[in-house]
């Protein structure tokens, strides 16, 4: 099973950046503006009105944030060429909740441990633990490219770091 770099790229780095960047300059200025008012004249219904706005922006941020610390900053470096390709059996599968890959609707992403190696994937495919697989992952944002039973042809052959 493969998985596109583009995807990753898209749903964890791109994304996450376009959106906080838009939050930030659409609510800035709002921001901005009620600090000003706080010095003339404070009321109940204007502290909660900056309330609200500072957190939802607080919350576009977290959601946002989160996609990148999860590894998708690394993408800003990493590409395909820097993957390594391993050996390993599938030790134990778990749902990535709230990862959603929206590109290709596959629910939440899954985070696989391989030979105590932690990496990510878009979907689980058919894999079980218990599997013994090749695995081609980027290894700084730990994001998975292919994985394909251990038995199956491989292209570039076996490199185990």
């Amino acid at each position: 099973m493969d998985f596109d770099y583009s995807q990753y790229f898209e749903a964890c780095l791109l994304n996450p950046i376009v959106v906080s960047v838009f939050f930030l300059s659409a609510l800035t200025p709002v921001i901005i503006q009620n600090i000003k008012n706080f010095k003339v004249s404070v009321n109940k219904k204007e502290i909660i009105k900056f309330v609200l706005m500072l957190s939802v922006f607080i919350m576009f941020f977290v959601i946002n944030a989160s996609r990148l610390l999860f590894g998708g900053i690394y993408l800003i470096f990493e590409r395909v060429p820097d993957s390594v390709i391993f050996e390993g059996e599938i030790q134990a599968i778990e749902e990535v909740d709230n990862f959603v890959f929206p590109i290709i609707d596959s629910g939440n992403a899954v985070r696989f441990l391989i030979q105590g190696k932690e990496c990510t994937a878009i979907s689980r495919g058919d894999f079980q633990v218990g599997d013994h697989v090749t695995i081609r992952y980027l290894p700084r944002s730990k994001y998975v490219l292919s994985i394909k039973e251990a038995n199956s042809n491989t292209e570039d052959g076996i490199m185990i770091e």
